[in-house]
């Protein structure tokens, strides 16, 4: 199992932003707005295509 943390593209080192650019982050208090989840896109293929899903031998 592979982590992609995301949080970068949410957060900076001093605060975690309910708005970036113009588009809501989260739809409650711990789930993404679908609008911001389809922002997050591009970072999750440039994280998937990463990586490795060889089998370990």
């Amino acid at each position: 199992m592979h982590l992609i943390d995301l949080t970068a593209q949410i957060c900076d080192a001093a605060w975690c932003y309910p708005v970036v650019g113009d588009v809501i982050v989260y739809r409650d208090g711990s789930h993404l707005s679908a609008e911001y989840a389809t922002m997050l896109a591009p970072y999750l293929g440039d994280a998937f295509d990463d990586v490795d899903v060889r089998p370990e031998r």
